[in-house]
């Protein structure tokens, strides 16, 4: 493997052990103030300031002015993170961290193969072989075992 496969690698891992952290802390905000849809709006506001002051701060917002014309599609990524979020709030208080992040990663698995296979947004089309479709199988095999 090379070292820039490895530092892409590093940096999915350790943007799972955030998502790992925060499923727990959002769980329990949704519990604290009795509301999956609160719960999200106020972990959302709290990523909107942080991204806001760093894109001001390190200038990225004069980038726009550079974008030429876009797919429509480049512009609804956003709609994503919510139900990821609210997903996460109400399962991890009933199911658990464990169970809830194995099922999200086997939905994750499933909707990246089916990317791949399509070449949907951009990405280039990759044939599924029956080695990628086992190893998604035994993550959704890991999502029941999670339960007992």
């Amino acid at each position: 493997m090379n070292a820039s496969a490895t530092i892409f690698l590093a940096a999915a891992v350790i943007a799972g052990l955030a998502l790992s952290i925060q499923a727990p802390i959002n769980g329990q905000l949704g519990r604290a103030v009795h509301s999956t849809l609160l719960a999200s709006t106020i972990s959302f506001s709290v990523s909107v300031v942080l991204l806001l002051a760093i894109s001001y701060a390190t200038g990225e917002f004069r980038q726009l002015s550079d974008m030429g014309p876009t797919p429509w599609w480049l512009w609804i990524g956003g709609i994503f993170g919510p139900i990821y979020m609210l997903g996460i709030i109400y399962s991890v208080p009933n199911i658990g961290v464990v169970s809830a992040l194995a099922a999200v990663v086997a939905g994750q698995l499933l909707g990246a193969m089916t990317i791949d296979l399509i070449g949907a947004f951009g990405v280039a089309a990759r044939p599924i072989s029956l080695t990628r479709v086992l190893s998604v199988c035994f993550v959704f095999a890991g999502v029941v075992l999670s339960r007992y």
